[in-house]
């Protein structure tokens, strides 16, 4: 059984099948009008195909069922080729080309020549891509899917002055069978092609590889989604690319740094996911006085640190065996409990964060409350040391109020605040956050 007929769909078709699928070349063509190309250096294009078979060559003689795992070296037009835009719920960040590095790399010389490379073929790799399949109306449309090679697809573009290009691909065909011909199944695969060679190389952003990752159905980045859609949280956009209804007023996170490997791992596994849920409700119920509409990573986070510690059991922080004994009797079992009920913490923000806010304040202009202020900076790395600056005194008083107790039972010797003060591992910060709670 060989590719007989079938129809090899290029740019000029407007409409694509498949509601991923971009054109590179007209996305290039957008960013560079003539008049822009003409003003462009003069780079060379040392590059010479004529070894290699045509795509169209390699399609004729392709079996789809003998051939199907069969790889590919061959010559593609730019016009053949399109690419899974993440902006459309794709994995590719086609529209996050950097063009200055292209036009950098195309102005290096070679051994301190005065003559730039431009174009150089000994330094280029192949693209890379695959062959979808679609039937309709009993015709057969094939599209070939960039999955790898933006920046070296703008580069020969530009050497070329915007004009038609050639270029080397290593490809290989979808399954044909029925089973499979589905936009969904095609983008996972060759999203997950695209994810592999992504996370070899560092030029990927955390947001383009949650893209691509997701696109591919790697389980974490699932498992991540389902939880920012569980609790309404919104991250680049994710929500309303993957069509979420009502979720253009969701709270925006900044980075998912440390939550990407999935709600068993990282900041889940350290913190505990009840914790970051706790601290993400408190942050939801209040950003309606403070304002804010994006959330920094570092103080969800924070927050999570600030709930595990004080409201677990003493407990689980290392109690000795004869301590335990104590514990287990009724009479003492009052000393190891957690400072806080989560319900507790929940309402020392709530009030904290209310009254900093409204007029009540008399010094509201200068200290309403914003959860930006409990972010990292540039000078403070630690979490826990900006809560305890920011907030510790207010919480060591309200403890005592609901308690009903003028002793401050947040001190050096409470294992809730030992748990805490672990956290801040810098020597310096560490001797400031114990002047802070002394």
């Amino acid at each position: 059984m060989k590719m007989e007929t079938y129809t090899l769909v290029t740019h000029d078709q407007k409409t694509p099948h498949f509601t991923d699928l971009v054109s590179n070349s007209k996305i290039f063509n957008k960013k560079y009008d003539e008049k822009t190309l003409l003003e462009l250096p003069s780079w060379s294009d040392n590059s010479d195909y004529s070894g290699f078979n045509t795509l169209e060559q390699v399609i004729k003689k392709h079996n789809p069922i003998d051939d199907k795992d069969k790889s590919y070296i061959c010559v593609v037009e730019d016009n053949q080729i399109w690419s899974s835009c993440s902006k459309k719920d794709g994995y590719d960040r086609v529209s996050s080309v950097d063009y200055d590095k292209c036009i950098n790399n195309l102005n290096q010389t070679i051994n301190g020549n005065i003559e730039v490379k431009g174009w150089n073929e000994d330094d280029a790799d192949v693209l890379h891509g695959k062959i979808r399949f679609i039937k309709k109306n009993d015709k057969t449309y094939l599209y070939l899917v960039k999955n790898r090679g933006n920046h070296r697809f703008v580069m020969k573009k530009l050497a070329n002055k915007g004009t038609s290009t050639k270029h080397l691909f290593k490809i290989k065909f979808h399954d044909i069978s029925d089973k499979y011909l589905n936009e969904e199944y095609f983008k996972m695969n060759e999203g997950d092609s695209h994810l592999t060679d992504c996370q070899d190389r560092n030029s990927q952003t955390e947001k383009q590889r949650f893209s691509a990752g997701l696109t591919a159905r790697k389980p974490h980045f699932v498992d991540l989604f389902n939880f920012l859609k569980e609790n309404k949280l919104n991250y680049n956009g994710i929500m309303q690319v993957r069509g979420v209804e009502k979720s253009d007023n969701w709270l925006e996170i900044s980075s998912i740094q440390y939550l990407n490997g999935g709600t068993s791992n990282g900041a889940f596994k350290k913190y505990g996911k009840d914790n970051i849920v706790h601290a993400l409700e408190t942050i939801k119920r209040n950003t309606k006085y403070t304002g804010e509409k994006v959330l920094m990573n570092s103080v969800l986070l924070s927050l999570a640190s600030v709930y595990q510690s004080f409201t677990t059991d003493q407990s689980l922080f290392g109690i000795k065996p004869s301590e335990k004994e104590d514990y287990e009797s009724s009479k003492s079992k009052k000393n190891y409990k957690p400072p806080f009920l989560v319900k507790e913490l929940n309402k020392f923000f709530d009030d904290h964060i209310k009254w900093s806010c409204s007029d009540d304040n008399p010094y509201k202009n200068e200290e309403a409350f914003k959860f930006s202020n409990m972010a990292m900076t540039g000078k403070v790395k630690n979490m826990e040391f900006i809560f305890l600056n920011l907030l510790y005194s207010k919480l060591v008083s309200n403890h005592k109020k609901i308690r009903g107790n003028t002793k401050n039972m947040l001190s050096h010797g409470n294992k809730n605040v030992q748990h805490f003060l672990q956290k801040v591992n810098d020597p310096f910060l560490r001797k400031e956050a114990n002047n802070i709670i002394g």
